[in-house]
């Protein structure tokens, strides 16, 4: 979360508005300097939905056998690769938002965090209290961790 500083609220318009007795309520419009987001765009295959089995029916290098030059067999392996990969699990496009790193954001709150998804895994896999428990504690020692991380840095 951006905590803006005060230099960055910017006063827009500015009016009065209705009237309690003498008092009357101020309105203003401020705006806010935003960070510029950036977008990443990637390309990617669901590797974990390949079958192995449909992969390695397509692929027939039986009619490779007479080519004799190294680099045109690399070459035609390859495009018989990605033209069965295509097939398969086409290549797939994902924007990713990339976002302000926080500062209070460390590399200790961010191993919590992978603790804490592992225990919460185990727990929901298992469904057994001992585990609950376990989870539990993990969560409430990323949130004392956060809670401490923020103060210091004034968030």
């Amino acid at each position: 979360m951006y905590a803006p500083e005060i230099f960055d609220i910017k006063v827009t318009n500015c009016y009065a508005g209705s009237y309690i007795s003498e008092r009357c309520f101020v309105l203003a419009d401020l705006s806010l300097r935003k960070d510029d987001v950036m977008e990443k765009t990637i390309k990617t295959r669901r590797f974990k939905k390949l079958d192995l089995i449909k992969f390695c029916e397509i692929l027939d290098f039986n009619d490779l056998s007479d080519v004799n030059d190294l680099d045109c067999l690399v070459e035609a392996v390859d495009v018989k690769t990605v033209k069965a990969l295509d097939q398969l699990i086409p290549v797939t496009t994902m924007r990713i938002t990339e976002r302000r790193k926080e500062i209070w954001f460390d590399d200790d709150i961010k191993q919590q965090r992978v603790i804490v998804r592992k225990r919460e895994r185990i727990w929901r896999h298992h469904k057994n209290d001992f585990h609950h428990q376990v989870f539990k504690m993990e969560r409430n020692k990323l949130n004392r961790m956060l809670f401490a991380a923020k103060k210091r840095n004034n968030f």
